[in-house]
């Protein structure tokens, strides 16, 4: 009976410490995954259109200048925060053949458990440092920002949190930015219109690339070992760890929201870049153009 008893003490607390690392890793790995898949897609198809229309060097001299530097500045930034040695630096250095625009690479020590977790960051740097340099631009060229970040960043009470705050947390950052920058009195400024151009270069070219993902899966896989002994700990010492997450999740909802903004900008980039690569074409085909 003791046995018994001990089993399902152990089978219990062997379920909570999986189920409360499934949710952190869902909840922050998988923010970052998803919005980097779409991302990834938007980036894609929008290069392919320009490509085709107007040539693979409109995409690179239209918006890489600017995208691609921030792309590997976020790579390269992270590389120092995780201790990484960089050893070769090319912000924008365009490979026709190939279709890199920019480069980092780095070196690190594969038995420093820091260095290895860090691969994750490092991987989807340019969507976490390319999000502050646009929530940075928007405050730059639209000072009355500031109030809506302060609205978006404010503690909601613990009681009562539910699905829809998270959705609000979401959704409102990206109403509530396109509400300060699509203001019609922005329109005649030309503030609006360098903003508009710098927010779609850099939203352009924040999708990790493949081989970006591939050290970024390396770097989750090696965060489970430390993540798996903490979480175990904390469940044995009594942690509620249902109540923690949800205050997790309070977080991860207001990043997203940030997250969300650029994969905004990205899609509106995309929706410009088919309207006139589709006037291109019919003028010159006398055909439509396939957007996807």
């Amino acid at each position: 009976m003791e046995g018994s008893n001990l089993a399902g003490v152990v089978f219990g607390w062997a379920a909570n410490v999986i189920a409360a690392t499934l949710l952190e890793f869902v909840g922050l790995g998988g923010i970052f995954i998803l919005f980097a898949v779409i991302l990834y897609w938007l980036e894609k198809r929008t290069f392919a259109l320009l490509s085709q229309v107007f040539g693979f060097k409109a995409v690179i001299y239209s918006t890489g200048w600017i995208g691609t530097s921030a792309h590997e500045l976020g790579h390269a930034l992270m590389c120092l925060v995780f201790g990484h040695r960089i050893t070769k630096l090319s912000l924008f250095r365009p490979d026709f053949d190939s279709g890199v625009m920019g480069s980092v690479n780095h070196s690190y020590n594969a038995k420093n458990l820091y260095q290895l977790v860090g691969n994750f960051f490092i991987g989807v740097a340019p969507l976490i440092t390319g999000s502050a340099l646009l929530v940075g631009a928007v405050l730059l060229f639209f000072p009355d920002y500031r109030n809506v970040l302060a609205a978006n960043i404010e503690i909601q009470p613990e009681n009562g949190y539910e699905v829809a705050d998270f959705l609000n947390n979401l959704w409102g950052p990206v109403a509530e930015t396109f509400g300060v920058v699509f203001d019609p009195r922005h329109f005649t400024t030309w503030e609006f219109w360098v903003f508009l151009y710098v927010a779609i270069s850099i939203s352009s070219h924040l999708a990790p690339s493949a081989k970006d993902m591939e050290g970024a899966w390396i770097g989750l896989g090696a965060a489970l070992v430390p993540v798996l002994a903490i979480n175990g700990i904390a469940v044995a010492a009594g942690w509620d760890f249902v109540t923690e997450l949800v205050g997790l999740f309070r977080f991860v909802g207001a990043t997203a929201g940030v997250f969300a903004v650029a994969v905004s900008f990205s899609l509106l980039g995309y929706l410009m870049s088919y309207l006139v690569s589709a006037i291109w074409y019919w003028l010159k085909y006398q055909t439509v153009l396939t957007p996807w």
